[in-house]
């Protein structure tokens, strides 16, 4: 006798659905870590046009003041379009990992199903046996 398992092809489908949203998963956690560095760079380069600027303050430099000034006002409304796009991707995330987990706990589901089944058929085997060899047992009593 063999096991079979007749909820098997849901089964996998449910593992294939994991997968899916596992990979779903990964690829927008990238696409929110590229969006981080992406604000940590526009944040570096900030900082360095603010020193800039004022190294062109402390020299007298006024034609560049301005220049700079508008440079970095630049920056900080790419710096909010970025931390707009992030918080976008972080919602976006939320839920690919709340359906990741979903999907995850349907296949367990299963899988624990499936485990208390094959247990099932495990014991019945087990006592299949036991009957048989309590048969041959007897009848070896009954003939001798």
């Amino acid at each position: 006798m063999r096991f079979g398992f007749r909820l098997e092809s849901i089964l996998k489908l449910r593992k294939l659905q994991e997968e899916e949203a596992q990979k779903e998963l990964l690829k927008v956690r990238r696409e929110r870590e590229a969006i981080e560095q992406k604000l940590r760079s526009l944040n570096e380069e900030r900082l360095d046009a603010i020193k800039r600027r004022n190294e062109s303050i402390e020299n007298g430099e006024i034609d560049k003041i301005e220049a700079w000034r508008l440079y970095i006002l630049g920056i900080e409304n790419k710096i909010k379009k970025i931390e707009f796009e992030l918080q976008i991707k972080l919602k976006e995330e939320e839920k690919a990992l709340e359906k990741y987990l979903d999907r995850k706990k349907e296949k367990e589901s299963l899988v624990k199903l499936k485990e208390k089944k094959k247990m099932g058929f495990l014991k019945e085997i087990d006592n299949q046996e036991r009957k048989l060899i309590d048969e041959i047992a007897e009848r070896k009593h009954w003939w001798k």
